[in-house]
């Protein structure tokens, strides 16, 4: 019987909480029991069961978190996680996962809906309550005795702030952090390599990565060589967002910059993210316009929005996409945007932005940026493809859509 598939009352009498596991000091050894781990690195004996069955992580906080033993009760802080065990584990996603977030139901609820389909006992999983929105609770995480919390880089500064943080290392429930939204040039693979180990899946990590960096490594290659490099504006969520929300240089921003644009937003956020008013898009003049969209129909739009939502995913075909990517150009003042009256307006799958499948993004900005470097690029061709090889369902839908 699989773990997710027991009661959430029974979680109460399963095994035994780790102790303490690391704080969010970078660098910091944190071992999750270490004693036995003590023991065996004093005896030299390579063999000794504690030596055998011991396990050291590097999260994306730079934490070095140790366990007695490799997981086996996982809890995630994301629904959204399960884009990566879905790539590790292709026939069993959820396996050891015993309790999730809610998130994927509603910033996907296209993938989500794939996923209940290749594995329907998923939704059964116990749901946790999220540290962003303020509902997660110490005492709900204790009662699930996980072996391992796993919470994204942003939850954990959130944590930091509002205090859950040290109530979670005070209560000694054993975490480790990942991060695909802020630094995914650094960040994907050290959290592929984490869940890889904390999954009992490093060889799928490794074969994941070796596809991965035969994608990303030449377009960065070839992105650092370029000379000319095209002003591009990342719009982020439009319709779910008062315009114009976006990116500085990290996630999306960090993405197109690497493969030989330029961002146009690093010349006026401070921060990492932040808007910029239609004023300041119809000043620039942007060369290149990327929007981000998803499977939103059944999400609120912004009062503030002019626009309706970018309509991309599983269920979209690729007309519906692009007849919603050209209606952002209602946007008011928009039809005076060169990009608009140069086609070299695109859209994107959001969901792309917070996944190791963000190589879809960096083929895509890649290719938009500069089609004539990278003629053989075809993005949709590639998530085919890789779908086929790494997921437990094939692609469908529209990822990536153009005006022209």
């Amino acid at each position: 019987m699989k773990l997710r598939s027991i009661a959430l009352v029974a979680t109460l009498a399963a095994t035994p909480l780790l102790a303490a596991c690391g704080g969010s000091d970078s660098g910091a050894e944190s071992p999750a029991n270490g004693e036995a781990t003590s023991e065996a690195a004093a005896s030299g004996d390579a063999s000794s069961p504690a030596a055998e069955a011991a396990v050291s992580v590097t999260d994306a906080a730079d934490r070095t978190v140790t366990f007695d033993h490799k997981p086996e009760r996982i809890v995630l802080g994301e629904q959204r996680a399960a884009y990566a065990t879905m790539i590790l584990n292709k026939d069993d996603p959820t396996d050891k996962v015993i309790a999730w977030g809610k998130d994927m139901e509603r910033a996907a609820p296209d993938m989500y809906a794939q996923l209940l389909k290749a594995e329907p006992e998923a939704k059964d999983i116990p749901q946790i309550g999220s540290v962003n929105s303020g509902d997660l609770s110490v005492e709900g995480l204790l009662q699930l005795k996980p072996d391992v919390y796993v919470m994204t880089l942003d939850s954990m500064r959130a944590a930091e702030q509002n205090g859950l943080l040290d109530k979670i290392e005070k209560a000694k429930i054993p975490y480790v952090v990942t991060d695909f939204r802020v630094k995914p040039a650094t960040n994907t693979a050290v959290s592929m390599k984490l869940l890889g180990q904390i999954f009992d899946r490093e060889d799928k990590a490794d074969e994941f990565l070796k596809y991965y960096d035969s994608v990303v490594d030449p377009l960065i290659k070839e992105g650092e060589k370029a000379t000319d490099k095209p002003v591009t504006f990342m719009w982020r969520a439009p319709g779910l967002k008062a315009c114009c929300s976006t990116w500085n240089d990290v996630n999306f921003g960090q993405m197109l910059a690497q493969v030989g644009g330029t961002n146009l937003a690093a010349k006026f956020l401070k921060g990492e993210e932040g808007d910029l008013t239609p004023e300041q898009l119809l000043a620039s003049q942007p060369d290149i316009l990327i929007a981000t969209g998803g499977a939103w129909s059944e999400q609120k739009i912004d009062e503030k929005s002019k626009t309706s939502y970018l309509n991309l995913g599983y269920d979209t075909d690729e007309a519906a996409a692009t007849a919603s990517l050209k209606a952002l150009g209602k946007q008011p003042g928009f039809d005076h945007l060169k990009a608009f009256e140069n086609k070299k307006v695109h859209g994107i799958y959001h969901q792309f932005y917070d996944a190791p499948y963000n190589f879809i993004a960096y083929q895509a900005f890649a290719k938009w940026q500069h089609p004539e470097k990278f003629t053989d690029v075809d993005p949709a061709a590639t998530w085919k493809d890789f779908s086929e090889k790494f997921m437990p369902f094939p692609a469908q839908g529209t990822v990536v859509a153009s005006i022209d």
